[in-house]
């Protein structure tokens, strides 16, 4: 009876959505060819770029900020040249990512994307002693940590 339960919770949570694992509004990319002076700005206005300019008129400002800030020309793992992975964050927290993913199919200058994870940090502490300490709970530590 107990593997039945255990079934039903399994596949409960595999059939949920898992839109609420990536940011809603970013995408990161791997640019072919990027012009940098649209970089690490706020794009709110036509460029000479015509992919940065559709990116504009179909989901409104955003910014490209590079994914790796240190990374440079010589960080090439394989044919990946790491400095050429960025995000693409829009300021409208409502934009539909996958019409975003759908218009960068299409482009030439980009060879590949991926939605961006969510990552939250949870900490465990080792101590087997812990759920016997009373002061964590008193004192708020445990969630001053996560």
């Amino acid at each position: 009876m107990r593997k039945i339960y255990i079934f039903i919770f399994l596949s409960y949570i595999s059939a949920q959505p898992q839109l609420d694992r990536f940011k809603q509004n970013s995408i990161r990319v791997y640019f072919n060819n990027i012009p940098f002076e649209y970089t690490d700005k706020i794009i709110s206005e036509r460029t000479s770029f015509p992919f940065i300019d559709s990116l504009y008129l179909n989901f409104g400002e955003f910014k490209i900020s590079k994914w790796l800030s240190e990374a440079n020309d010589i960080d090439i793992i394989g044919n990946i040249n790491l400095s050429n992975y960025y995000d693409i964050i829009f300021l409208n927290k409502k934009v539909d990512i996958s019409k975003v993913a759908s218009i960068l199919k299409n482009e030439k200058n980009i060879l590949e994307f991926e939605y961006i994870p969510k990552r939250k940090l949870h900490f465990i502490p080792n101590d087997p002693y812990f759920d016997n300490q009373w002061h964590h709970e008193k004192i708020q530590s445990v969630e001053a940590w996560n």
